[in-house]
């Protein structure tokens, strides 16, 4: 496959009174969740309205597969379940021992959720009761990054390591290794077969999950904050610090186009339930919707 045409994009702008740093967006565009240092975080929609406040704590954000939910991180060493549209908080999560980096919902939308915590630890917890289901611990360093598949649980480190565990257990399964620097994002394909990490050493891999090889490097010019794979697992996007986002094929792990327009750093991305579309958000305080179509349809 060669280079992708041009990719036309649009964008609405958050408006903070401080640095952003961390943004997460609901897959169908109409809601994101921005924070950064020393602003409140807040929940826009798909115009960049703000509809609700939620707290000036937050370390790591994320939404539900339907956008109806929000999942936060805190420097308080707690997680907490959000209701995205009213901004009501449904429940908190207790019990990790320093702030909580990174969280996820299960990606089979089945109630769990993960936390990864600078207590070194990865925790699977049941949204309804607050209960833990599992902890998974062996890192060196702070859990920066998790994620959450049927039968396993991923987590990345500072440590520069990945490692994969069962979700029911914390019992560890494999350690993918290669990474030259900290781990940002963790991401599993949709038929939790394979894996794909970002590190501050300016790469993504991808990884079989079940024995752990390495399958492909894809690279930028600095480091990989975030990556994602498509609702069909035929596509990867990562957002780096170089200001770009890049969509990779999910098979073979070659570029197909870089995604250009944002003025800092990249901090997050995601692909639409269709394929079709990208949003990215940036600590420029923009989020760009780009229309991929004609690349995921090639």
């Amino acid at each position: 496959m060669g280079s992708a045409p041009s990719t036309r994009c649009s964008e609405c702008r958050l408006l903070a009174t401080g640095r952003i740093h961390n943004i997460a967006i609901a897959r169908d565009g109409t809601r994101i969740v921005s924070g950064g240092e020393g602003c409140e975080s807040r929940v826009w929609d798909g115009t960049g309205t703000v509809t609700t406040v939620i707290g000036d704590s937050v370390k790591s954000c994320a939404f539900s597969r339907d956008g109806a939910r929000l999942l936060t991180g805190g420097w308080d060493n707690c997680a907490r379940l959000w209701d995205a549209a009213s901004g009501a908080l449904e429940r908190t999560f207790e019990g990790h021992g320093g702030a909580v980096y990174g969280c996820a919902f299960a990606d089979g939308g089945d109630g769990r959720l993960v936390t990864g915590s600078r207590d070194r630890t990865a925790r699977v917890w049941d949204s309804a009761s607050g209960a833990v289901l599992a902890t998974h611990g062996g890192h060196g360093e702070s859990v920066t990054c998790c994620a959450l598949s049927d039968a396993r649980g991923a987590s990345g480190s500072w440590d520069r390591g990945v490692r994969v565990w069962s979700a029911a257990t914390g019992e560890l399964h494999v350690v993918l290794e290669g990474h030259g620097g900290g781990i940002y994002s963790v991401a599993f394909s949709p038929d939790g077969s394979r894996l794909v990490s970002g590190s501050e050493d300016a790469t993504a891999r991808c990884y079989d999950v079940w024995t752990g090889a390495p399958l492909f490097v894809l690279a930028h010019d600095r480091t990989v904050r975030c990556c994602a794979f498509s609702d069909d697992g035929a596509w990867i996007v990562s957002a780096s610090y170089d200001a770009t986002a890049r969509i990779y094929n999910g098979a073979t792990g070659e570029e197909e186009t870089k995604l250009r327009g944002h003025a800092e750093k990249v901090l997050c991305c995601t692909f639409s339930r269709d394929g079709e579309t990208v949003f990215t958000g940036s600590r420029d305080g923009t989020v760009r919707t780009w229309d991929v179509g004609h690349i995921t349809k090639y």
